[in-house]
C-alpha cells in the first residue's frame, strides 16, 4: 500500500550498521588518545596551543554571550583607592 510502511526497521530501532561504525571508531580514538600526551609533547609549542584551543571546546562549553552579559552587568562598580603611608580598611598601602 503506497504510504504505509510495510517493513523494515521499528521506528527508533537504531540502524545495525550506524551502531557498529560507531562502536568500530569509539576503539579508533580510544587507541589514539592513548598515546596523546607524548605526539603533544612533540609538536612546537604553538602548534600545540593552537590543538589544545581547537579541542577546548569539546571538554569546557562555551559561555552564552548572554549569560556573559548577565555576568558582567552583577558588578556595578569596582573602586581602587590608593593611598601613600598607611592604608585605611578597604585600602592598598604603596
Amino acid at each position: 500500500m503506497k504510504g504505509q510502511k510495510t517493513g523494515g526497521r521499528e521506528e527508533g530501532t537504531p540502524n545495525r550498521l550506524t551502531k557498529e561504525l560507531r562502536a568500530a571508531l569509539k576503539e579508533i580514538i580510544y587507541k589514539e588518545f592513548q598515546g596523546i600526551e607524548a605526539r603533544l609533547e612533540k609538536l612546537e609549542p604553538k602548534d600545540r596551543l593552537e590543538l589544545l584551543t581547537k579541542l577546548l571546546p569539546y571538554i569546557i562549553p562555551k559561555v552564552k554571550e548572554e549569560e556573559e552579559d548577565n555576568k558582567r552587568s552583577r558588578i556595578e562598580k569596582v573602586e581602587f583607592v590608593v593611598t601613600k603611608g598607611e592604608a585605611k580598611e578597604n585600602e592598598i598601602k604603596c
